[in-house]
C-alpha cells in the first residue's frame, strides 16, 4: 500500500508541481492541524486546485500544507483514513470534515 507523501506548502505552485493528476486520498492541514480528509476518484491535482479556489469551501480554502497517496480504492482509503482520525482523537471528526 501507498505511504502518505510529506507535507507540502497548499500553494497553487506546489499542487500544480507535485500532486498526481490520478486517484487517491489527501488530507488538508490548518495551523498544525489536520482539518480535512478528502478523496479523488479520478484526479487529486483537480480536486486540490478546487479546494485552493475555493470552489469546495471557503474553509478548506484556508489549509496551509496538504498531503496525499495514491491507491486503488479512494473511497475506503478515505474512511480508513477519517476512521485512524476519530480513534486518535476521541472519536472527533476533522473539523471540516462533516457526517453524511
Amino acid at each position: 500500500m501507498a505511504e502518505w507523501t510529506k507535507w507540502m506548502p497548499f500553494n497553487s505552485q506546489q499542487v500544480a508541481v507535485f500532486a498526481p493528476p490520478r486517484k487517491g486520498v489527501y488530507a488538508l492541514l490548518e495551523k498544525s492541524e489536520i482539518v480535512y480528509y478528502g478523496m479523488s476518484e479520478k484526479n487529486i491535482k483537480a480536486r486540490l486546485m478546487s479546494h485552493l479556489s475555493g470552489a469546495e469551501s471557503p474553509a478548506t480554502q484556508r489549509a496551509d500544507h496538504f498531503c496525499w497517496k495514491e491507491c486503488a480504492d479512494p473511497v475506503a482509503a478515505e474512511q480508513a483514513a477519517l476512521n485512524a482520525h476519530k480513534y486518535q482523537n476521541g472519536g472527533q471528526l476533522p473539523k471540516y470534515n462533516t457526517v453524511g
